[in-house]
C-alpha cells in the first residue's frame, strides 16, 4: 500500500476516538430526552368534564394528577381564594373574576352604556331593561304588543326564564326586580326544520390586558323540539316552542338525538357545520353571517373588557400575585333572526363540556350514553385551548390561527374611537378609585374627582352637586361605594348638569381630557 492510500486511512486509535465521541454524543442526546417531562393535568376539581379530560389525556399521552403540582390545574368552577394563591404557579383553566360576565346584569349594564354612546356600532343585543330603574321605559314598550323574555341575573340551562306581554304578567310572577332582566324577544327568528334554534359559540381568552381572544370554527346548534308559532297568549307558557335551552328540551319526547357531524339533519342538537350547510341551502349567506357572529362577539368583549380587566388587576393586587398563567373557555350564546341578523343573548363563563346524554329506558329510569356529537365539538375546543394556552403570552398574542381556533381582534370589528373610549373610562375609574380597592369609588374620592372639575371651572357645577349626585347615584344602583358602571352613572349625571344632553360622547372626552391630567400612570 503506497503512502497516499495510507495517509487517507483512520489510525486504530482514531477510529477508537471517533466511536467514544459519537457514544458520548448519544448519551448526551439520550439523557436530554429523558429529562423532557410529561405534561401532567391536575383533575381533582373536575366536575362533569371529567371524562372527557381524562381522554384527551390518555389521546395527548399526557399524565393526570390529583395531588401536588402539575403544569395545568383544571377547575370545574370559579376559583376560590385558596385555590387561586394554590393555582398561581402554574396553567390554570380559570381566569379570576371572569366569572362576573355570566351575571347577565353586569353584562347588560356594560353593554347598554356601550349602547348609549356606540348606538348604530353596538346594535347587537335584544333591547334589554334592568329592574327597577328601567321601569317607566318597559312598561312604555309593553303598551306596543311585543313580547318579553324575563330571566334569572345569574341562572343557568333554562331555570326561572319565562315570557311576559304584559306589566300584569311580571307583577304575576312576584319575582324580586334586582335578580331579573327582562329582554325584547327576537321575532320573527329565523327557523330551520319550522323549529326555532339559537347557537352555543365557544370563545377562549388567554389574557385579559391586552385581551386575547379566539373562537372556535365549530360549535353547537340547540332547537326547540315543537314547531315555531308567533308568542301569543295561549303559548307562551309552552318552553318547547320558544325556550331553545338543551337542558329544557332534552326533557321533551320530540327531542332527536343524532350523531351526524357535517351534513344538514333534524337533530335537536346540531354541529355549527351541519347548521351552516342547511343556513346555506336556504339561501342565506353563510360567510356574512359569520361575520356578523364575530363581529358582534367582538364588541361585546370590548364592552366588558373594561370591567374584566380591573377586576383581575384587582384581584392579582389584593392575593400579592405577580401574574397568572390563565386562561377560561367561555359560551357564547347567539341568536339569528329571519333576516340573517346576528344578536349576543347571553355569555356563560362556565359553559357545560359533559360528551353524554340520558335517556329513558323504562319509566322513570334513565341511562347514560356517550354522545359522538358532543365529544366531536368540545374535545377540540378544549385540546386547541390548552395548546394555545401553553404558548407564551407573546406567541398567543402573534398568533392568528391555531387548530380549531381563529384570533379575534377587537381593531378589526370595533371602531378606534370606540376602544379609545372604553379604554378612556377604565383609566379615569382607576384613577379615582381607592388605592386599596381598584374596583370601587369611594364618597370622599368622588369628591377628589369634584374639586379637579370646579377647579377647571366646569359650568354649572358646585361641589355639592357631587355630594347630591353620589347619593343619588348609591342609592339607585344600593351600594355604599360605585362601582365601574355606578361610576359612570354618576359621570353622566355630572355631565349633563354641566353641559346637557345633547353630544353626550364628545362631552364626556371633553370631561376625561380635564381628569386625566389630574391621574397619576
Amino acid at each position: 500500500m503506497d503512502s497516499k492510500k495510507k495517509s487517507n486511512l483512520l489510525s486504530d486509535f482514531q477510529i477508537k476516538d471517533f466511536i467514544k465521541e459519537l457514544e458520548h454524543s448519544e448519551s448526551k442526546r439520550r439523557f436530554k430526552k429523558s429529562k423532557v417531562r410529561t405534561f401532567t393535568v391536575n383533575t381533582k376539581e373536575c366536575r362533569g368534564e371529567a371524562e372527557i379530560i381524562r381522554l384527551i389525556i390518555e389521546e395527548k399521552n399526557w399524565r393526570e394528577t390529583l395531588y401536588g403540582k402539575s403544569n395545568l390545574a383544571w377547575f370545574g368552577l370559579a376559583l376560590t381564594e385558596e385555590e387561586l394563591l394554590n393555582a398561581s404557579n402554574q396553567l390554570c383553566n380559570r381566569i379570576p373574576c371572569l366569572e362576573v360576565i355570566s351575571r347577565k346584569r353586569i353584562t347588560g349594564e356594560l353593554l347598554k352604556i356601550a349602547f348609549k354612546y356606540f348606538e348604530e356600532e353596538f346594535l347587537i343585543f335584544p333591547p334589554t331593561y334592568l329592574l327597577p330603574e328601567d321601569t317607566s321605559a318597559l312598561v312604555h314598550e309593553m303598551k306596543a304588543s311585543n313580547m318579553f323574555i324575563v330571566k334569572p341575573t345569574q341562572g343557568c340551562q333554562g331555570d326561572g326564564i319565562f315570557l311576559a306581554q304584559t306589566w300584569s304578567d311580571l307583577e304575576k310572577a312576584s319575582v324580586y326586580w334586582g335578580d331579573f332582566v327582562v329582554q325584547k324577544y327576537i321575532h320573527p327568528p329565523m327557523l330551520l326544520y319550522q323549529k326555532k334554534f339559537d347557537l352555543r359559540i365557544y370563545a377562549l381568552v388567554t389574557n385579559v390586558e391586552p385581551l386575547c381572544l379566539f373562537l372556535n370554527q365549530e360549535g353547537l346548534a340547540r332547537f326547540c323540539t315543537q314547531d315555531y308559532k308567533k308568542p301569543t297568549k295561549s303559548n307562551i307558557r309552552n318552553h318547547y316552542i320558544h325556550l331553545t335551552n338543551y337542558s329544557l328540551n332534552k326533557t321533551s319526547g320530540n327531542f332527536v338525538h343524532t350523531d351526524e357531524l357535517f351534513e344538514p339533519n333534524e337533530g335537536s342538537k346540531q354541529t355549527l357545520t351541519s347548521v351552516f350547510e342547511a343556513i346555506k341551502q336556504a339561501g342565506y349567506n353563510v360567510q356574512e353571517i359569520k361575520t356578523q357572529i364575530n363581529q358582534a362577539i367582538a364588541k361585546t368583549f370590548a364592552a366588558v373588557q373594561p370591567v374584566l380587566s380591573n377586576l383581575y388587576r384587582n384581584c392579582l393586587r389584593q392575593h400579592k400575585i405577580k401574574q397568572m398563567k390563565c386562561f377560561q373557555i367561555i359560551g357564547v350564546d347567539v341568536m339569528l333572526d329571519k333576516k340573517g341578523k346576528a344578536w349576543v343573548i347571553e355569555l356563560n363563563a362556565n359553559p357545560s363540556l359533559r360528551t353524554d346524554y340520558e335517556e329513558e329506558v323504562s319509566p322513570g329510569i334513565t341511562r347514560s350514553y356517550p354522545s359522538v356529537l358532543d365529544y366531536h365539538v368540545k374535545s377540540q375546543v378544549i385540546t386547541d385551548a390548552i395548546e394555545i394556552a401553553r404558548m407564551p403570552t407573546e406567541a398567543q398574542l402573534a398568533t392568528l390561527q391555531y387548530g380549531s381556533y381563529d384570533k379575534i381582534s377587537l381593531e378589526d370589528y370595533c371602531e378606534p374611537e370606540t376602544l379609545l373610549f372604553f379604554e378612556k373610562c377604565k383609566k379615569v375609574f382607576e384613577g379615582f378609585a381607592g388605592p386599596r380597592d381598584l374596583t370601587v369609588v369611594s364618597k370622599s374620592r368622588f369628591r377628589r374627582m369634584g374639586r379637579v372639575l370646579c377647579d377647571k371651572k366646569v359650568p354649572g357645577l358646585v361641589m355639592a352637586d357631587f355630594d347630591i349626585i353620589y347619593g343619588k347615584v348609591a342609592r339607585k344602583f344600593d351600594i355604599s361605594n360605585l362601582d365601574f358602571v355606578a361610576f359612570i352613572s354618576a359621570l353622566e349625571e355630572i355631565i349633563k348638569k354641566s353641559y346637557g344632553t345633547e353630544n353626550l360622547h364628545s362631552k364626556t372626552l371633553k370631561v376625561f381630557k380635564l381628569l386625566e391630567r389630574n391621574i397619576k400612570n
